[in-house]
């Protein structure tokens, strides 16, 4: 202990009394403990610092734990600091706090009365117990702060050698760092402080091992501010580490509002395109089966009535004959204006309808930017976006459909974007009301209204009787394309026979070969196909002739 009382009660301390006087007095047995009045004898030496020890070791709890060199350095470092940088504080050693009946190593009591700890702490206590004295002074209205000896400190290592830039802090300084934000360790032989602020800290390397940059300083320079002891540089890094850290967590909160907000919207969007699309779906149902096509062009503008009349023309469709594939409800349906039936013909009249290699792949982002250019010039209307929807779902929602009927097939799992055509063109399927029905198939087939349907057998038989019909239909034309294909190249090989000029015998060899293999009922690949094409276009255009009308 530092501190003894003489006979008269006054309190006595190695640095404020002389040595002299205190040996005196210890062999005099006019020292007595402050806390149980037993005597006590004065220790100095040159290995040993000055402090009072019981003659005898009674239960008393001032002097229950036995102290370290570094610990009475410590107090007395400490204190010396405390005078110098605070004249106008009272600074007293070891001090009994009767509010908790704790007593601090240094006391430091300011001229407006805050009281401020200081705890010199060497030995290796539990966090736990470090919590209860820390809970204790601030129930007494205490500020404290606990300086740890430098034996307590130890560095991480790296690669088996010691890493200054790591730390290893145990339950004791663990606890003081995440409570306070910063831990210090006094090394009492340069009298100089490291710290450990929150404001340097890196990552955990481990549970135990933490990478920090320390600060090491002379105990000289520091000062006490208001939650933590430092320097002037470490207070203004700390400020600007601390500015940063609330524009972060400001930018961090908005951003969570704006995050909630977003979703509340989605929420709430989400909500109102179910609504939506539960009346669109209604209006659907409801209409299905009355609606004339001379109805469906009064809800058109003039050019995409223009349009629509050419395609039904083209196609030779009516009443009676127009195909259900062109009038199926998807969920975004309702971001078109224009009826679908407009917008899904002209889809397969541009991008399906006898499209042969290599031209039989349909890329979607394509059509959706034909789509605006379609609006530009009149025809074609739709929302570019609904809350989180775009238009252009209702187009792969589509395609999607039509997969279900093999007229296409989507390339790849990853990506609804591409899409290979399996049959370039519908057969005849007369009967308004089968068309209706591979309407609604389309339209339902993952909802359980078909399943609850009262026709569902007989809507699932006409599905698949028309996807098969397809199929054979496709298998028919190619028949046909084969045929009219070996026509031409007969008349091509026959004309750069007779006409030189026209090609080469490279050529002429080429087109027999394809011309013999078709004929025995082996398909060109794409190479050998795209290869054909080019030297009949070549001569078509040199000669201006059609080789199958003349």
């Amino acid at each position: 202990m530092f501190v003894a009382i003489d006979q008269f009660g006054n309190k006595l301390n190695p640095i404020e009394t002389e040595e002299e006087e205190l040996r005196l007095l210890s062999k005099s047995k006019m020292l007595f403990c402050p806390e149980c009045l037993t005597v006590a004898r004065f220790a100095s030496g040159e290995q040993v610092t000055a402090h009072f020890k019981h003659v005898q070791s009674p239960d008393c709890t001032y002097d229950s734990e036995p102290e370290t060199e570094e610990h009475l350095k410590g107090k007395m470092q400490i204190r010396n600091w405390l005078v110098k940088r605070y004249p106008e504080v009272y600074v007293e050693f070891e001090y009994k706090i009767k509010e908790t009946n704790q007593r601090a190593d240094v006391i430091a009591i300011f001229p407006d009365g805050k009281r401020v700890a200081f705890e010199m702490q060497c030995s290796k206590i539990q966090g736990s117990v470090w919590k209860e004295r820390h809970a204790l002074y601030k129930k007494a209205g205490i500020q404290d702060f606990w300086i740890l000896g430098n034996s307590v400190h130890k560095y991480g290592k790296t690669e088996g050698k010691e890493d200054r830039d790591k730390h290893q802090l145990l339950s004791l300084a663990s606890t003081i760092y995440q409570t306070q934000g910063a831990v210090l360790f006094l090394n009492t032989n340069s009298i100089s402080v490291r710290g450990l602020y929150k404001h340097k800290f890196k990552y955990m390397h481990s549970d135990t091992i933490m990478k920090i940059d320390e600060e090491i300083y002379s105990l000289e320079v520091a000062k006490i501010y208001k939650n933590f002891i430092g320097t002037d540089a470490i207070k203004d890094d700390f400020k600007t580490w601390y500015v940063e850290k609330l524009k972060k967590e400001k930018e961090a909160k908005e951003q969570e509002e704006k995050f909630k907000r977003e979703q509340e919207r989605q929420e709430r969007e989400y909500e109102e395109f179910l609504i939506l699309k539960e009346k669109k779906r209604e209006e659907y149902l409801a209409d299905l089966n009355s609606t004339t096509l001379e109805q469906v062009k009064t809800k058109m503008t003039n050019n995409e009535k223009e349009l629509f009349e050419r395609l039904l023309k083209k196609h030779g469709y009516n009443d009676a004959n127009f195909p259900g594939i062109f009038n199926v409800f998807t969920d975004y349906n309702y971001m078109f204006h224009s009826p679908p039936q407009l917008w899904q013909l002209w889809i397969y009249d541009k991008y399906i309808y006898r499209k042969n290699p290599p031209y039989d792949k349909v890329w979607v982002p394509k059509i959706k930017d034909q789509f605006y250019k379609m609006r530009e010039s009149g025809v074609f209307r739709f929302k570019y976006k609904h809350g989180d929807y775009h238009f252009s779902f209702a187009i792969y929602e589509y395609f999607e459909r039509l997969n279900l009927l093999n007229l296409v097939e989507q390339l790849g799992y990853q990506t609804t974007k591409y899409h290979q055509i399996m049959a370039n063109e519908l057969p005849p399927f007369s009967g308004k009301e089968m068309n209706n029905y591979i309407a609604y198939y389309l339209s339902f087939e993952n909802e359980c209204s078909v399943a609850s349907s009262d026709k569902t057998h007989e809507i699932r038989e006409v599905f698949l009787l028309y996807k098969d019909m397809i199929r054979q239909f496709k298998e028919y034309n190619n028949i046909q394309v084969d045929e009219e294909l070996i026509t031409k190249l007969e008349y091509a090989k026959n004309l750069l026979i007779v006409s030189s000029e026209l090609g080469n015998e490279w050529e002429i060899k080429f087109i027999s070969k394809m011309a013999d293999l078709l004929k025995n009922n082996y398909k060109l690949s794409q190479k050998q196909y795209v290869k054909v094409k080019l030297i009949i276009e070549r001569i078509e255009k040199q000669l201006n002739i059609s080789l199958v009308r003349n």
